[in-house]
C-alpha cells in the first residue's frame, strides 16, 4: 500500500499595529509509503505462528515564508519519519 499527500497553503495575516502587513505562505509537500511486513515462525515442520504489521515511511519537505518591513525570512524544514504499525493477528497455523 501506497499513499502520496500534497497540499499548499497560502494566507495574509493583516496585524493592527506595525509592522502593518505581513505575507506569510506556508507551503508543504509529503510522500508516503506503507509497506506491510509478515513474520512466520515454524515451531515444527507442520505448526507455525504467523502475525502482520507495516511499516509508515514519511519524507516530507515544509517551507515557511514571512514577509514583512523587516524583510523576507525562510524556513526550510526536511526530514523522515517512520514507524510500525500495531501488530496484527497472530494465528496458529497447521500444515498437512
Amino acid at each position: 500500500m501506497r499513499s502520496f499527500y500534497k497540499s499548499l497553503r497560502e494566507y495574509n495575516y493583516d496585524s493592527s499595529s506595525p509592522p502593518a502587513d505581513d505575507i506569510i505562505t506556508y507551503k508543504e509537500n509529503k510522500f508516503g509509503l506503507r509497506p506491510i511486513l509478515g513474520l512466520t515462525v515454524f515451531l515444527t515442520n507442520s505448526i507455525s505462528l504467523s502475525t502482520e504489521t507495516y511499516l509508515n515511511l514519511l519524507f516530507y519537505k515544509t517551507t515557511y515564508e514571512r514577509d514583512n518591513s523587516d524583510g523576507l525570512t525562510t524556513e526550510t524544514s526536511k526530514g523522515i519519519d517512520t514507524g510500525l504499525g500495531p501488530l496484527g493477528i497472530v494465528s496458529v497455523n497447521f500444515h498437512f
